[in-house]
């Protein structure tokens, strides 16, 4: 009992290719619903994320961990997070020029006060012994070695 095919083999060509397109219809609207998909997601995402900015503003302000007092728990009340990384650069940059560059009272009982680094560096090139710790004696160079006495000769 053999089967009768109603279909005809496809004849082989010379050049040993198929002979039957694929459906680019098809292929076609999958990659437009794909990509319709995708920018439905990320224009959604984009609102979303836009809407919960408008309601929930960050309106919490750090703790500067230098203005607690000593002994106190300093555990940060909040996360600390650097939302303005250029900005607090910025306050840093600005506050090292001010201490580099202007003079201020340190302790006014005890007579100290900030000097600019340039007033400084003049101070201290003019009297070298500035640089001497508190309480040690200032570097001084050796004196020069003393010449053996002659001896008396034979």
């Amino acid at each position: 009992m053999g089967t009768d095919h109603l279909h005809s083999a496809p004849t082989p060509s010379p050049l040993n290719h198929e002979t039957t397109d694929v459906n680019l219809n098809g292929i076609t609207r999958i990659a437009i619903i794909s990509m319709l998909v995708i920018f439905a997601t990320l224009g959604f995402v984009w609102f979303f994320m836009k809407g919960l900015a408008h309601f929930l503003p960050d309106t919490t302000t750090t703790p500067a961990m230098a203005d607690w007092k000593a002994g106190a728990d300093r555990t940060p009340k909040a996360p600390l997070l650097i939302t303005d990384e250029p900005g607090l650069l910025r306050q840093l940059r600005t506050s090292e020029q001010e201490t580099l560059t202007h003079y201020a009272w340190i302790d006014k009982g005890k007579g100290e006060v900030r000097v600019p680094i340039d007033r400084a560096l003049e101070i201290v090139a003019s009297n070298p012994k500035l640089l001497a710790p508190q309480g040690a004696a200032p570097a001084t160079p050796p004196a020069p070695a003393a010449a053996p006495a002659p001896t008396p000769g034979k």
